[in-house]
């Protein structure tokens, strides 16, 4: 085989392990960036829980409000659900 033929080889042998190291870096970056992305959402995901509204539970409360600030013509009749 000629010499030039070796050099070809060799030199596209270096080029495949160069971009294969290369994707390698790649793989383990993405790695890094979805293990801080998956805690990112779940810090979120806490932060939401613990910073929701009103449980439906809490109605009469939330219908106490809404008499209280609602204005005049517009609140519910005296003994209706939203007065108690």
């Amino acid at each position: 085989m000629p010499a030039a033929a070796w050099a070809t080889l060799i030199i596209a042998a270096l080029i495949i392990a160069i971009t294969a190291l290369g994707l390698l870096r790649v793989i383990f970056h993405l790695r890094a960036i979805r293990k801080t992305l998956v805690a990112t959402t779940g810090g979120v995901q806490a932060v939401a829980q613990l910073t929701s509204t009103v449980p439906e539970r809490l109605t009469s409360v939330n219908a106490s409000w809404n008499y209280m600030f609602s204005p005049p013509g517009r609140r519910p009749p005296a003994g209706s659900w939203a007065t108690r």
